[in-house]
């Protein structure tokens, strides 16, 4: 049995940070930049809520410097160098995608099944795309209402999802939050009886994905994970059989991380980067002109790297909920509020407003973690991103009920 690798909790931080390019600071600039930056993060969710900012580009632009949705867009829907997939929705390289196939064909088996959608309005939405060019759901007028999202979708809806979902059409572009669909063969160049990935294949790929994304991760973490790639949860024992072959293949080897009692396992490819923080050092790779304790990163409510809550508990000791859709009257925090990323640790949060119509980013409120040691630095830090955040999103101002500007 392979003897586990021993690092500090500061070590694990660090390491999981660097691999998200949210440490030691911004490394990725421009368009250029966020190409290689999805390369190194492997994926984003997508999230349509914009009192603020979406989340996805939050993210991003935690990432990189100069980020513009526009660059987004652009790669998403021009370029093709990515596409948009799920029920969780995530972005993903185009690489991925012949990968995405098989699983896209059991979803879509799944489908016809389960006469989600019948063979007559198929063919009808499949008809129109394919003589009218991308149609969004709005092209489609005067249909019946069905059940469906928070009440009731029009059935052309509804068809388009599980085409979408089934790998029939892809997104072709978007119209602000409104995505518009085309045929599949359309939108990527190809076939889907081209790909000829089986679905074993597949999975694996997507197995190695998932923990590469993570860097490092328990495989109950890892299984939660990977879950949303490939559209069901591996078991406890098949999730443990998975990293004892990764193992034996020298993909991964086992972790013991400090004050933690679950093995959590690393990407073999990165044991010379934990060895190269364990001695205080950062890897070449990482090294940027900025630093997290200079200027904090405000930290975007699905960002991968507290997706998973319990995770975040666990290596970050934080405890993060995002109190978007709770009443008023039950929140703790705020209707929008940001894990603030200090150095390597998650020592704060803010909840955040973007007055439009004023041009003012509101901070309706600051606090730091109970466990984080307040020092001269963290306040000057705090003010730097917050500004940052201010010039990201064209306010012109910033006002504060927390903290003195």
């Amino acid at each position: 049995m392979t003897q586990p690798y021993e690092i500090s909790a500061q070590v694990a931080r660090q390491y999981v940070l660097g691999k998200q390019g949210l440490f030691p600071g911004r490394r990725f600039k421009g368009k250029s930049g966020l190409e290689a930056a999805f390369r190194e993060i492997e994926t984003v969710q997508i999230d349509p809520i914009s009192s603020l900012a979406r989340s996805h580009d939050l993210s991003l632009f935690a990432r990189v410097e100069d980020y513009s949705p526009v660059h987004l867009d652009e790669l998403l829907h021009s370029d093709r160098f990515l596409f948009d997939y799920g029920t969780i929705l995530m972005i993903y390289l185009r690489d991925d995608l012949p990968f995405m196939v098989p699983i896209m064909q059991r979803r879509w088996e799944s489908i016809q099944k389960s006469e989600r959608i019948s063979p007559e309005l198929r063919l009808f939405v499949l008809n129109a795309i394919s003589e009218r060019g991308s149609l969004s759901s709005r092209d489609f007028a005067n249909r019946e209402r069905i059940a469906g999202g928070f009440n009731t979708i029009k059935d052309t809806s509804g068809a388009l999802y599980h085409l979408w979902l089934g790998g029939q059409i892809m997104s072709h572009s978007r119209d602000r939050n409104e995505r518009r669909h085309d045929l599949f063969e359309r939108v990527t160049g190809t076939s889907l009886e081209s790909h000829t990935v089986t679905l074993e294949k597949a999975e694996d790929h997507f197995f190695r994905k998932s923990l590469q994304e993570m860097g490092l991760a328990t495989p109950s973490e890892w299984a939660r994970n990977v879950a949303v790639m490939i559209a069901r949860r591996p078991s406890s024992a098949e999730a443990r059989e998975i990293f004892e072959r990764f193992v034996r293949e020298e993909f991964a080897f086992p972790v013991k991380i400090e004050g933690l009692t679950s093995l959590h396992y690393a990407l073999s490819q990165d044991r010379e980067i934990l060895e190269c923080l364990a001695s205080g050092n950062t890897p070449a790779s990482w090294k940027s002109p900025h630093s997290t304790e200079k200027e904090v990163t405000l930290i975007a409510p699905l960002d991968s790297v507290i997706w998973d809550r319990a995770r975040t508990r666990s290596l970050f000791n934080f405890d993060y909920v995002w109190e978007v859709y709770k009443p008023a009257s039950v929140r703790k925090w705020g209707y929008y509020t940001l894990p603030v990323l200090y150095g390597d640790a998650l020592a704060g949060r803010v909840a955040l407003k973007l007055d439009r119509k004023a041009s003012t980013l509101l901070i309706e409120g600051a606090w730091t973690e109970p466990n984080f040691t307040d020092d001269s630095g963290y306040e000057t830090a705090l003010k730097a991103g917050l500004e940052r955040l201010r010039l990201f999103l064209g306010a012109e101002r910033m006002e504060s009920r927390a903290l003195a500007l």
